[in-house]
């Protein structure tokens, strides 16, 4: 389920559930054809045409924050607009009408909202790639030369649908043995509507030349150009006011790179590289702080997003031998027009995108593998310093500190750890059977509408999952996993939220604060059979 009072998930246990359903079902359909010719021994060919369908249906049951409005013997459901109640209107009635022509249910009974969503995505492609081997023999003056050309292209067209709504229901929350379940009422926002068809094209040209000086030497340098367009079309509202929009994005990324091989076991690699990618429909239609939008269900019309650059410098040092190998990278990526979204309500998933001028990450990444024995060992290490790096006003109207904090360059990006650690090791006991364990910690974190740092952080955890795989056949294979082996409690994530409208009332020695976590899953035994065509 989704995030819940901390508080709560000290006095309920942590299964509990602040609200529910929370439901999101996916079904997910893909075939692809590749095709290669080797020309000669110095050119050849690739090819490739795909076709995916992704369907998500979501179903997420809530607290309302509609209250309820008079009109002599006529009531109804009412929302607070610019200081001011606005009546709502129904889906499929006249604006005129009211609740109490509808439902003999009372306005303040009606205390919970069902919102849905559905999605389908399809999306389908083709690419071909041209490859050419050149070399030049070593002469008296310079190394012998190997020349590799990769040319591609391609275009990937998408079809999206979106529809979406929000249902008038009633929170079950008398006691706390409730479920506080949702159950709807049959009535719907006609405000919060939302048909929309999206379809994306993105053309690119990209190339590649690897050139290798001797046995030691390669200077790599290579290209993409991406040229993007987004046409979104309301199928219910036209003209100002409505999600119609064309957004059109394009941009040359280049990258280059050197390899220098020290010796044997030494490698050292340097390189820069651009790279960028265009907002999602979500993101370009969720981008007004005047009217946040409630994820993943709703979309209003917005000023436009710019595409996201990120610039990334990086240095590794490779060592290799029979025994072990090892890789040391230091990095730095700087982003521009970054992405993040600003809560901008009382719910954690309510808010809006918003481009931030610049962000950083930058860090250094530690991996090493051996094999002793039958066994084979492996780890790694990354340490990730992830900060803002131009000053801007976070919304965050239920942090607790209050609402409107500064954010300076230097602060941290909410939900990056700086430090984590993996450790694996899988024993083959024979050629049928292996088994393993894989161990992995992560830091403390910031949480999400904290952008300012001002507050506690989300505690480091570590958690042991083991595994066991037993190849019956060629085809048939058994696998059996334990999911964190010794059901340790820790928290994934975590934002802000407000919970005494729903928890008051039934917690009434207890003051929930603004603290919203995601509780990690318990000790999980799973088995799984995978059979291979």
């Amino acid at each position: 389920n989704g995030a819940v009072p901390e508080k709560l998930a000290g006095l309920a246990g942590r299964s509990a559930i602040y609200t529910q359903p929370d439901k999101t079902d996916t079904s997910f359909q893909q075939f692809i054809i590749k095709a290669d010719n080797v020309i000669n021994e110095q050119m050849s060919w690739q090819a490739n045409i795909y076709y995916r369908q992704n369907e998500i249906n979501s179903l997420n049951g809530d607290d309302s924050d509609y209250e309820e409005c008079e009109s002599g013997e006529l009531y109804s459901l009412c929302e607070e607009e610019d200081d001011s109640l606005e009546r709502v209107h129904f889906v499929g009635y006249d604006e005129d009408t009211w609740l109490s022509e509808l439902s003999d249910i009372d306005a303040d009974d009606i205390d919970g909202t069902l919102n849905t969503g559905l999605t389908d995505n399809e999306s389908y492609g083709a690419a071909l790639q041209w490859v050419g081997l050149s070399h030049f023999d070593a002469s008296d003056s310079f190394y012998a030369i190997d020349n590799e050309f990769i040319f591609g292209l391609g275009v990937d067209q998408a079809q999206i649908s979106f529809d979406s709504g929000t249902q008038f229901g009633i929170l079950h929350n008398e006691t706390v043995d409730d479920d506080r379940s949702v159950t709807g009422i049959g009535l719907y926002d006609s405000e919060s509507r939302v048909s929309l068809k999206v379809r994306t094209q993105q053309q690119y040209l990209y190339f590649l030349n690897a050139m290798t000086f001797g046995e030691s030497f390669t200077f790599n340098l290579a290209g993409r150009y991406n040229y993007t367009d987004v046409s979104m079309r309301d199928q219910i509202e036209t003209g100002k006011g409505s999600l119609n929009g064309e957004h059109v994005f394009h941009r040359f990324n280049p990258a280059i790179s050197v390899n220098y091989q020290l010796n044997q076991e030494y490698t050292v690699k340097l390189s820069y590289s651009e790279s960028s990618r265009t907002p999602s429909p979500a993101e370009l239609s969720c981008a007004d702080e005047e009217d946040p939008c409630k994820l993943p269900n709703a979309f209003v019309a917005d000023p436009p997003l710019e595409q996201v650059v990120a610039k990334t410098t990086e240095a590794s040092l490779h060592f290799d031998n029979e025994k072990f190998s090892a890789l040391a990278t230091v990095f730095s990526t700087l982003s521009f027009q970054d992405i993040i979204f600003q809560q901008a309500g009382e719910r954690s998933n309510e808010g809006y995108f918003v481009n931030i001028d610049k962000t950083q990450r930058q860090g250094v990444e530690l991996t090493f593998s051996t094999r002793v024995g039958d066994v084979d060992l492996n780890a790694s290490y990354n340490y990730l310093k992830a900060t803002f790096e131009s000053p801007f006003v976070s919304f965050s109207p239920v942090n607790p500190l209050g609402p409107d904090r500064q954010v300076n360059p230097g602060d941290e990006i909410p939900g990056q750890p700086q430090n984590q650690f993996k450790f694996h090791i899988n024993w083959l006991v024979n050629d049928q059977v292996n088994v393993g364990t894989e161990f992995l910690y992560a830091s403390s974190s910031y949480y999400r509408g904290d952008e300012a740092n001002e507050n506690k952080q989300i505690p480091g955890y570590s958690v042991t999952n083991i595994y066991l795989n037993y190849q019956i056949n060629e085809r048939l294979r058994l696998s059996a996993k334990v999911d964190n082996l010794f059901d340790r409690e820790f928290d994934t994530f975590g934002t802000y939220g407000e919970a005494d409208e729903v928890l008051g009332e039934l917690y009434p020695d207890t003051e929930f604060d603004e603290y919203f976590v995601g509780p990690s899953r318990p000790r999980a035994f799973s088995v799984s059979v995978n059979y291979q065509f």
